[in-house]
């Protein structure tokens, strides 16, 4: 019934908030790539998943999807399928994602955050103040990861969430391919980065 034009969208930052600006940040509607896989929506209320990997931006949540089902497919037995269902993939909106770092949902669930390469001086203050705000109440803790192998003791650990950063500076620097659908292409038919292959 109503149109983008008639809608505003603002969310609660809790970055602004804790450095004592405006909390609000208003979202055009018009720029949101994928509404269905936006994490501004609390996924752990519609997704029933047991993971949660959270990404920077819409495109790269389809990466990610086909990163995952193209190593399921290649390395799993005839049951890869229970893992895919497990694992719910989720964006951030882009350069807003220290604004929805609060959406990230505690125990039960397991929820890692992979930022670009380009994010990392600025995901290390973030996590700090995120921390610092609102530790074990609001979301869970965060853990700024150096290495994958950092981050893969940070998941066993509870109510805890590995932040990671890439070693190259965007995700699509991993392929050859230029343009955004055909590293999504590149990802579901297998062509899969190494990497990114160790974070799945």
């Amino acid at each position: 019934m109503l149109s983008k034009e008639d809608v505003s969208i603002y969310f609660f930052s809790v970055y602004k908030a804790n450095r004592g600006k405006k909390p609000f940040v208003r979202i055009d509607p018009n720029q949101i790539e994928d509404p269905n896989s936006f994490a501004g929506f609390m996924p752990h209320t519609t997704s029933l998943k047991d993971i949660h990997l959270y990404v920077e931006g819409g495109s790269d949540v389809y990466v990610f999807q086909g990163l995952l089902y193209s190593y399921l497919k290649s390395k799993v037995s005839a049951d890869w399928y229970k893992i895919w269902n497990k694992v719910g993939i989720y964006h951030f909106h882009g350069d807003n994602w220290s604004h929805l770092l609060y959406t990230v949902v505690k125990e039960p669930y397991k929820a890692v955050v992979i930022l670009d390469g380009d994010k990392k001086e600025d995901a290390k203050e973030k996590v700090k103040v995120f921390n610092e705000y609102g530790e074990n109440k609001i979301f869970p803790r965060f853990e700024f990861c150096e290495s994958i192998d950092n981050l893969s003791e940070k998941l066993r650990e509870d109510n805890v969430c590995p932040v990671y950063c890439l070693e190259k500076k965007d995700l699509r620097d991993y392929f050859e391919e230029q343009s955004k659908d055909e590293v999504i292409n590149a990802a579901w038919n297998g062509r899969v980065p190494d990497e990114p292959l160790q974070i799945i």
